[in-house]
């Protein structure tokens, strides 16, 4: 039976996400590189923490690649994308909605070297570089400020937060995106999360969970 908050702000939510690889690549030694995001939005009304000033996070080109390969930020948070080297690379990104177009000259120049984007729409900007193959990034926005990136097999917490359901998102690079319903309650059982991956083939792909029904364990439903 899963017990309610008692005050309006003392639930909580905490749980592990592990990468799982299947399919043309279950034997494979190589595994998705970056971080795995954890979002949440409120599935009952619940009040979502005020908005904080916009951020900037940096995406650093260096030795022909994209550093972090993954990373997840708020809607109206900008990103500067920075070469630092001493080669050209002209990096896009295809959108409907903003699409991502930017010519960096070398390191060397200075402001010629970077460009800057306000992310002003939810979505998943898939970038690369016209140039260098092995250079790729993939970049979240969420409108949520209930945002953790984690380590794979690390935990996550969110904390203060008011009882009821909520919609968990939880993402990483080569892996499909995952959209599971939770409950926020005092003292919950840690959430195991298990995100599939097939070496990038099922990137940008989401899967809706089935609702929970009694226990947490219910929410991963086995393939």
């Amino acid at each position: 039976m899963l017990l309610a908050a008692s005050a309006g702000h003392a639930a909580e939510m905490v749980g592990v996400v592990h990468l799982r690889q299947t399919g043309l690549f279950q034997d494979s030694a190589v595994a998705p590189t970056g971080g795995i995001s954890v979002s949440l939005q409120p599935l009952e009304g619940q009040p979502l923490p005020p908005r904080g000033p916009a951020r900037q996070h940096r995406l650093l080109l260096k030795d022909g690649q994209m550093r972090p390969a993954f990373l997840t930020l708020q809607v109206g948070d900008s990103l500067q994308i920075l070469n630092q080297d001493e080669v050209h690379h002209e990096i896009f990104a295809l959108s409907a909605t903003q699409p991502i177009e930017a010519v960096l000259d070398k390191h060397s120049t200075g402001a010629a070297a970077q460009a800057e984007f306000r992310l002003a729409s939810e979505g998943v900007w898939h970038l690369f570089c016209r140039i260098h193959s092995r250079s790729f990034a993939r970049v979240d926005a969420v409108t949520t400020p209930l945002l953790r990136m984690v380590e794979p097999g690390s935990m996550f917490r969110f904390e203060g937060l008011a009882a009821g359901q909520w919609q968990l998102r939880a993402a990483a690079l080569g892996a499909e995106t995952r959209l599971l319903k939770t409950v926020a309650m005092t003292e919950p059982p840690p959430l195991r999360i298990e995100l599939d991956t097939r070496g990038g083939g099922a990137a940008g792909q989401q899967r809706q969970a089935a609702p929970m029904e009694g226990r947490i364990d219910a929410l991963f439903p086995r393939d």
